[in-house]
Parts: C-alpha cells; sequence; structure tokens
C-alpha cells in the first residue's frame, strides 16, 4: 500500500489529514486534535482490507492491559496515566527577576512575588500581529490481517509566516473572525514543497455563522489546502478558553503547579468527537519562571498532559478498543502585561488508539498513531 498524500482528495482511497482545533494559546489544539485522530482511525477500520481470526488467537500471543478486549459501551475508566514531564527550563531564566511587576509584591521585595498568570487573555478588535508558524503532523496507521502488516505512514508539514488582524470577537474576547496578510505559506509532504498561498494573499477566517469558512481574496479555497491550511488555522471557537481549562484561579508564584480543570478537558474533547472519562485525564501546569524580555517581565509556563481510556462516539456499537492513549507537553513565554512582547509556544502531543472491528465470525484490528508538533511566535504589533 502506497503511503497517501495530502494532494490526494479521494476520501476512498485515503483518510484526510487530521487538523488541530486551535485556540489562542496552543495547549487547547491537544485535546481537539485526539478527536480529529481518533475520526481518522475510524476512517481506517472502515477502509482497511481483509479481516482476521477472532480475539481469542490474538489474545494467546499477546499481553492484555487492564480492559482490554471489552466491548467500549461497556468499558469502565481507569488510572490515567503519569503526564510527560515538561521541557527543562533554559538555565538562563531567572526565578525572580529585579524589576518584575509583581501582585502582592514590590519589585524591591527579597520575598518572591506573585504573578498573574494569563494564558489566554481576551482579544480585542483591531488587534494586530505578526505570526511565525510551523505545524508537523506525522500519522501512521496499521491494518493487522492473519499476522501480516499493512502499514502507512505520513508526514506533512505546514509553514506560515503572515500579519493577522482581529476583525471580530464574542463577549468572552474569543476571535471570530481574522485576516491573515501572507507572507510564506508553504506545505510539505510526500511530494516535497508546494506553496499553498501566495505571498500577498489575504486569508480570511470565519469562526462564527452557520458555515464557518476560510477564503483567499475573497475567493473560496479547494478542500485540498484546507485540510493543509487547517494544520495551522481553525474555523472552530473551543467552548472553553485555555485558562478555563489549564490556569490558575489565582496569582500563583515561581515554582507553583496547579492540576487543570478535568471536567473542562473531558467536556471539549467530548464536543469534538471522542469521550473520555475526566478520572483518565491527567495533567498539571507549572510557573517555570519569570524574567525580563526587554522592558517587560516574561513568564515561562508548561504544561504536562495525559490521558487514557480515550473511547471513539462514532464506531459501532459492537467495536471492541483494544488500547488508547493521549500525552502532550506544551511550553509558553509571554509577557505578564498582554501585548507588551512577543508570546512563544513549543508544542507537542501525541495519541495512540488501537480498535477491533467483528466481521462475521473474525475481526479486523486496526492501530493508529498521531504526532503533532508545533512551534509558534506571536508579535504583536501597533
Amino acid at each position: 500500500m502506497s503511503a497517501p498524500d495530502p494532494h490526494t482528495t479521494d476520501p476512498r482511497r485515503t483518510c484526510r489529514p487530521a487538523a488541530a482545533r486551535r485556540s489562542r494559546r496552543r495547549v487547547g489544539a491537544w485535546l481537539a486534535l485526539a478527536a480529529c485522530a481518533l475520526w481518522l482511525s475510524a476512517c481506517g477500520a472502515g477502509s482497511a482490507g481483509s479481516a482476521r481470526p477472532h480475539a481469542a488467537k490474538r489474545a494467546s500471543s499477546v499481553g492484555t492491559p487492564k480492559g482490554r478486549g471489552v466491548p467500549l459501551a461497556e468499558r469502565g475508566p481507569s488510572q490515567p496515566q503519569t503526564p510527560q514531564t515538561p521541557p527543562e527550563p533554559d538555565p538562563a531564566e531567572e526565578p525572580a527577576p529585579q524589576g518584575a511587576t509583581r501582585v502582592g509584591a514590590t519589585a524591591a521585595s527579597a520575598t518572591p512575588g506573585l504573578y498573574k498568570v494569563q494564558l489566554s487573555p481576551p482579544s480585542k478588535v483591531g488587534d494586530r500581529f505578526r505570526m511565525e508558524v510551523s505545524a508537523t503532523l506525522r500519522q501512521v496507521f496499521a491494518s493487522r490481517i492473519d499476522g501480516k502488516e499493512r502499514r502507512v505512514d505520513t508526514t506533512n508539514r505546514l509553514d506560515v509566516v503572515a500579519v493577522g488582524e482581529v476583525l471580530e470577537v464574542n463577549a468572552r474576547g474569543q476571535v471570530l473572525r481574522s485576516a491573515y496578510k501572507i507572507k510564506r505559506c508553504v506545505g510539505t509532504g510526500a511530494k516535497g514543497e508546494r506553496e499553498l498561498l501566495a505571498e500577498g494573499t489575504t486569508l480570511t477566517v470565519r469562526r462564527n455563522g452557520p458555515k464557518p469558512r476560510m477564503d483567499a481574496d475573497s475567493r473560496a479555497l479547494s478542500k485540498t489546502d484546507l485540510r493543509w491550511l487547517r494544520l495551522v488555522f481553525s474555523t472552530r471557537t473551543p467552548s472553553y478558553t485555555d485558562q478555563e481549562i489549564f490556569g490558575a484561579s489565582g496569582p500563583r508564584r515561581v515554582g507553583d503547579a496547579w492540576t487543570i480543570d478535568t471536567d473542562k478537558a473531558a467536556e471539549l474533547l467530548k464536543s469534538s468527537g471522542a469521550v473520555i472519562d475526566p478520572a483518565d485525564v491527567s495533567g498539571t501546569t507549572t510557573l517555570v519562571a519569570a524574567r525580563p524580555c526587554g522592558k517587560e517581565t516574561c513568564l515561562t509556563v508548561t504544561t504536562a498532559l495525559s490521558g487514557s481510556q480515550v473511547r471513539l462516539s462514532k464506531v459501532p456499537p459492537t467495536a471492541t478498543l483494544l488500547d488508547s492513549g493521549m500525552s502532550g507537553t506544551s511550553r509558553q513565554v509571554f509577557p505578564l502585561k498582554p501585548g507588551a512582547a512577543p508570546t512563544r509556544s513549543d508544542d507537542v502531543f501525541k495519541l495512540h488508539v488501537t480498535v477491533a472491528v467483528p466481521r462475521g465470525d473474525q475481526e479486523l484490528e486496526v492501530e493508529a498513531r498521531i504526532e503533532s508538533r508545533e512551534r509558534r511566535v506571536h508579535t504583536p504589533l501597533p
């Protein structure tokens, strides 16, 4: 089987590339990307080849994790995985810089100060910024048939440099409509590089209305181009902000760590097409450092997220979840005063899922592994 290329548009021959559902801050993309990845696994299960003998034969030669072989509808929660350790902080980052703006402490105080951590400050109409993004998505699909395996492995990368402007927001400060003047927009896949949007093109992204959409210079984009662009741009407004899911309830000191809101995280994932019990989600956010960046103070925040027993919401009720899990890490550097300096993020998300679908007295086993990496620099403009 040859690897599918993102330029292929026939859904009968290949699954479409997954797209992360992007919020203003990058951490919230993990959960929604998990749902897209799970959809891809279902697509793969529906189009793979022959069936294989039922689970009894397989179980004799493969270890059986907790809950393995139980129908999806009967699966109960399991213990969440241990979150991955976020990247180590830069040794040059100091925990208590001179001249930092603090809450409840003066800059000259020897006592470590408290900082207001704003993961997703509200946007305003007229906000302008320069964005530089490199997003990579790797997808590996394997179908196992009578001891034989067929594997498809694809990697796609989208590099974007653009100047953006916020055109419309909702009451919570979430962006509903924005425009981007493209400086560079190049995708790299199995067939090499391809320019998706030429320099000078205006890309308009609408997240409101009955049919959210993207247009380039007021013209509709092809389905192939849209699948590429959704690696970076989103037409969806998340139910919750990153602050509501991953943020702190009050000011924090450098070194403080707090747990994420697992109920909201599970609800966001469910709205995207997957089901996970909040007890199977685990995550921690840490204020790693506060240090000068020019005339401002920048905070470094890391988040580690993991989940187990991720179940598909749109598969036959007889399907069996054999194994699944997701994990992600994020490192963000942003100014204490929103918009006062560039923000930077470096995110990694991984998901794996294995399902079995009965076909008469046989079953088909399909495994999907998704890995998403993104680096983003967001520089405010006057």
